[in-house]
């Protein structure tokens, strides 16, 4: 969050909120969070380790930036297969996946009930921008 300029503490809960209290406690205060254990409950989180990653999705390319960004000159980018970067990786190389997730690996991945539409709150385009902030 340090290009945001975030100044000050980051809020943490260790549990899963309820909309209404996303929406009405975080969102509307425009306040950054770190939400703990909120992806435990993902067949990712439960699922996911080397091997199984390199059995199901081994040959996915994944978007990949090296971990060392040079934000004036811009960040050498391109992809890969996972299990090339997970080798890289491994090795100690300068290198991580970024943005979006292969497709085939969004089968592991839920959203929490919270960020679901339909839900306690309005969506976040109708949201009004903060005080000062960005819009």
């Amino acid at each position: 969050l340090g290009s945001w300029g975030v100044v000050g503490s980051i809020a943490t809960i260790e549990h899963t909120p309820t909309a209404r209290e996303f929406w009405t406690v975080d969102v509307d205060a425009w306040r950054p969070l770190l939400l703990r254990g909120a992806a435990a409950d993902m067949p990712a989180a439960r699922e996911w380790d080397r091997d199984t990653l390199v059995s199901r999705y081994g040959n996915s390319t994944v978007r990949t930036e090296r971990a060392k960004e040079d934000r004036v000159a811009g960040s050498q980018r391109g992809g890969m297969p996972l299990t090339e970067l997970l080798r890289r990786g491994a090795a100690g190389e300068d290198v991580y996946a970024i943005s979006n997730v292969a497709h085939p690996m969004t089968e592991d991945l839920t959203l929490p009930p919270f960020l679901l539409c339909g839900s306690d709150r309005s969506t976040p385009e109708r949201l009004p921008p903060p005080p000062g902030g960005p819009r």
